[in-house]
């Protein structure tokens, strides 16, 4: 964590969201429990008693310097150890979840963006990546027909897969705020990459190093932020890969490898690979 950021996160105010946690308990050994009304669908969500001192303490008022002070004092923490990392670890995965909000000047967001010459790149969040599934639903030829697309993005399967980053979407901005490739992801060790599951390109003319730096943007999202790690994918090289029915704007976005494969739900389909190397 950089020391603007910082700056930043010391002074937010978290703020607990009591409206949506529901059967809060606490077991034998010490750790509580409790389920979202908004991801219900991941059930039962442990923490133990720093993480719990840490939500409890997010009033709206406190920040996150105050909550450090607060923490050191209740547990007896030397006051030159560091726990800002945990804490924002903390933070972040509440947040996520939707228990926890940071209603100004939100630092966590900034993880999730980046700047290319006149274009935003953004890992977009649950309702954004929703109201995406459902642009990708509603114009099946963006899909992959790898997977059954309508089943993958059902409600509960898409938070699960959301929160879990089991799937992620992505988009390029441009200086005018408008949307110019859309792309959900998917981390496959099969393949040592990531599988593009589907994607909207609206501008074609979008240059090959645009494109390089968003794929590197995503991938650098997946091992910093989601911890992609414990999958063992290669940190150089990596591999994305997509499944078309047609010979279309993957032609012109990645390096063809290979002529038409196989046929999946009887339908010709063309498969793509290509490596970061090709973009360099």
């Amino acid at each position: 964590m950089n020391e603007e950021i910082l700056i930043k996160m010391k002074k937010a105010c978290p703020k607990k969201l009591e409206s949506e946690i529901v059967g809060f308990s606490q077991s034998k050994n010490g750790e509580y429990s409790f389920s979202t009304c908004k991801f219900s669908a991941l059930g039962k969500i442990r923490i133990n008693k720093i993480a719990k001192f840490i939500l409890d303490s997010s009033n709206g008022f406190n920040t996150i310097e105050d909550i450090a002070h607060k923490m050191k004092d209740r547990y007896f923490i030397p006051k030159n150890v560091d726990i800002y990392a945990d804490i924002d670890s903390a933070i972040h995965q509440m947040w996520r979840i939707g228990v926890i909000d940071i209603p100004e000047d939100n630092y966590l967001l900034e993880r999730y963006e980046a700047q290319c010459d006149s274009y935003t790149l953004r890992c977009l969040q649950y309702d954004a990546s929703e109201e995406a599934a459902q642009m990708f639903r509603d114009h099946l030829e963006c899909t992959s027909p790898y997977i059954n697309y309508d089943l993958a993005t059902t409600p509960n399967t898409l938070k699960v897969s959301w929160i879990n980053a089991i799937e992620g979407t992505f988009e390029v901005r441009d200086a005018s705020d408008e949307v110019v490739v859309c792309m959900t992801v998917q981390p496959d060790i099969r393949i040592q990459g990531l599988r593009i599951l589907a994607i909207m390109v609206k501008d074609k003319n979008i240059s090959t190093a645009v494109l390089n730096q968003f794929f590197q943007f995503i991938y650098k999202i997946y091992c910093d932020i989601f911890q992609m790690s414990t999958q063992k994918l290669p940190k150089e090289d990596f591999i994305l890969q997509y499944y078309s029915f047609e010979d279309t704007l993957c032609h012109e976005i990645f390096k063809k490898d290979g002529e038409l494969k196989k046929e999946i739900n009887n339908k010709n389909v063309y498969i793509y690979s290509c490596k970061m190397k090709d973009f360099a």
